[in-house]
């Protein structure tokens, strides 16, 4: 993530396009999965939604192939960096079938480059970014190849400085190795591979663990036009498994014109002016008597349970300390 946050700077600095990033992760950031969503062009960009429709498209982690379509939000024409173990002339064979017929459906530019590798021989462990960072400006031609290694490494020395001379050493190593292990990867007339995408739950799960669970574990969303349940919001998102409420009208403009749902856990979000008899029905379980599902409260009201809601706030440490001293 931090290569291409450096890349979105190089770009905001250095060329005269508007440059947006937008990072997903889980909120243990360490060992999952982190998808970039990053914009560039030469007008301001105000999109505030992820990108379902990439011109370019990297995965950094060769066994996210198995688990997930990851070229799903590939334009057609588009590039595709892969970080594989694999050469170019071996790499089709270990492709499932679904990325196969992606790459040839959508005429897809595809690169290969063994990172780790690359990243070992420079005594740089298991850290790649810089690696991939160096091949998305060599593919992606923002910046002539020599001023976007330059800038590159200027990044390098501002973020790894600190670090001592020699952590700086390795990065500059890493940045000159990655084009030599860069490869290009020609694509054959047809899909051959005997595999396909396993997906992260089995079929053999309930329904529910299937369906909903299965879908948010796979980073995705199931296409719904929201007409089944209009009344009901819904929690929706792209690429990167990050959500946002949005009532049941498609917002226009959105990737390919429709949003990805995920249903609700337990049930829908109840609108302000459900009764409290439909609530009761739509959750199956009897509702309390206090429970405020009328109209919005009024500014008294709400003001007067902001208030309530600080002064809980604080006392809640010196309740702690009392009852843990209580006892």
């Amino acid at each position: 993530m931090g290569a291409n946050k450096n890349s979105i700077k190089i770009i905001g600095d250095q060329t005269d396009n508007y440059a947006q990033g937008y990072f997903v992760y889980d909120s243990k950031k360490s060992g999952s999965m982190t998808t970039s969503h990053l914009r560039f062009g030469p007008s301001p960009i105000r999109s505030t939604y992820l990108i379902t429709r990439a011109s370019f498209v990297a995965c950094h982690n060769f066994s996210f192939l198995e688990k997930m379509n990851v070229l799903e939000a590939a334009m057609p024409g588009a590039v595709f960096l892969l970080n594989t173990p694999y050469s170019a002339a071996e790499v089709w064979d270990k492709l499932p079938k679904t990325t196969q017929e992606e790459l040839l459906r959508k005429k897809i530019e595809f690169y290969v480059i063994d990172g780790y590798k690359v990243a070992r021989e420079a005594g740089m462990g298991t850290r790649i970014n810089t690696i991939m960072q160096t091949c998305f400006f060599a593919i992606s031609g923002v910046l002539p190849r020599d001023e976007a290694i330059a800038q590159i490494k200027k990044a390098i020395y501002k973020t790894y400085g600190k670090r001592g001379e020699a952590v700086v050493a390795k990065n500059y190593a890493a940045v000159d190795a990655a084009l030599a292990h860069l490869e290009k990867v020609e694509l054959p007339a047809a899909a051959s591979s005997g595999f396909d995408i396993v997906g992260v739950i089995s079929s053999k799960a309930p329904k529910f663990v299937h369906d909903v669970l299965g879908e948010i574990a796979a980073g995705r969303g199931r296409p719904d036009s929201g007409e089944r349940d209009p009344g009901r919001r819904r929690l929706s998102h792209g690429h990167g498994a990050v959500g946002e409420a949005q009532h049941s009208a498609v917002r226009p403009g959105v990737g390919s014109g429709f949003v990805h749902p995920v249903r609700q856990v337990c049930y829908g979000l109840p609108s302000c002016s459900d009764s409290r008899q439909s609530l009761q029905r739509r959750i199956g379980r009897q509702v309390p008597g206090n429970l405020q599902v009328g109209p919005s409260p009024s500014g008294a009201a709400w003001k007067r349970s902001v208030t309530r809601c600080r002064w809980l706030l604080k006392i809640a440490p010196v309740a702690r300390f009392a009852w843990k001293h209580a006892r």
